[in-house]
């Protein structure tokens, strides 16, 4: 309820809220009908996942024909006022279809969570950490906004996320095939978000090791050209091996291995859809790879540091207030 209150002080002038509830306890539920802020309640009967339960959130956004962006976002952030006019105002600025905020640990909010997401040689995404110049390849699913055109041109069979994937690197599956078309990513640096992290899973759980790397497979077979696939192989090959070692340690080797192994068997589903991606659309494969992070892994910012993006904000033609105002939705 926290992320909730948070949103009756934004600033934007014209949005509206959609919170989907994905077939949570009885009692939860009947704390979010009880909430009283204008927004509307879209209750699953079922957990759709990450995936599912936003694309039911982004079909009912979209449903309004002056919705001109949708704005994903946490139950365990809380947001700043202002946060949505700087997401807005980046967007129209650079222009950017896919925009990341500032996201700050909700307990030490000193310190970067994460700036949006980064894909590197080893064509593996990571929480970007550290502001080094360079724009994100897009934004993490924790909070992002997408233009209604992106969400349009990249769905798949009335998925914007693809729902086998259920939950994790959804995002990074979307934001490559958005690259794919054209569509670039920016951080709004003044846009600030909080998050909690670990409300529903910790990124070390079993379900979240499991999912990000089955999931992994399944994008590089759904959405990665073959020819990047061949001009980084090398670094491909290591960035799925190297986590068996790593996670042996950790004793979580057999869950690994069930992983690859349970996404080898998904093949045959991701490669009809690679069909329905690549081939049509005129993916840009040259641009994905200038948008690749140069370096193979990620490794060095993964702890936390107390460091904040030093970018200025670009100089948007219409604002921060647009006007009219383009309505964006949340989900």
């Amino acid at each position: 309820m926290e992320c909730l209150e948070s949103l009756r002080g934004v600033t934007y002038p014209d949005f509206k809220i959609f919170v989907v509830d994905n077939g949570s306890s009885r009692d939860d539920v009947l704390h979010l009908r009880n909430w009283q802020s204008g927004g509307t309640l879209i209750e699953n009967d079922t957990n759709l996942g990450f995936s599912g339960g936003n694309n039911v959130g982004i079909r009912r956004a979209l449903a309004s024909p002056d919705a001109a962006y949708v704005l994903i976002l946490n139950n365990d952030t809380i947001v700043e006022p202002a946060f949505l006019s700087e997401m807005i105002a980046t967007a129209q600025g650079h222009p950017a279809d896919m925009v990341s905020p500032k996201i700050l640990d909700y307990g030490d909010r000193k310190t970067v969570d994460r700036l949006g997401i980064i894909i590197t040689r080893a064509l593996r995404g990571y929480d970007m950490k550290l502001w080094e110049g360079r724009q994100p390849f897009c934004p993490s699913g924790c909070c992002a906004l997408y233009s209604r055109r992106l969400l349009d041109d990249i769905a798949v069979k009335g998925e914007y996320f693809d729902e086998d994937f259920f939950a994790y690197a959804e995002d990074v599956d979307l934001g490559i095939r958005a690259v794919l078309r054209g569509y670039q990513a920016a951080l709004a640096p003044r846009a600030v978000v909080y998050h909690k992290g670990s409300a529903s899973t910790s990124i070390r759980s079993p379900f979240a090791l499991y999912h990000g790397h089955r999931n992994t497979l399944w994008y590089l077979a759904k959405s990665v050209p073959a020819s990047t696939l061949v001009r980084n192989l090398p670094w491909v090959v290591a960035g799925q091996l190297l986590p068996l070692v790593s996670n042996a340690i950790r004793g979580h080797f057999r869950l690994l291995v069930k992983a690859k192994m349970d996404g080898l068997r998904g093949m045959a589903r991701m490669v009809a859809k690679r069909k329905l991606i690549l081939g049509s659309g005129n993916p840009d494969a040259d641009l994905l790879e200038k948008r690749l992070d140069p370096r193979p892994f990620y490794l060095f910012p993964r702890t936390k540091r107390r460091t904040a993006p030093a970018s200025p904000r670009p100089s948007p033609s219409s604002g921060v207030h647009p006007s009219p105002p383009q309505r964006p939705e949340g989900s």
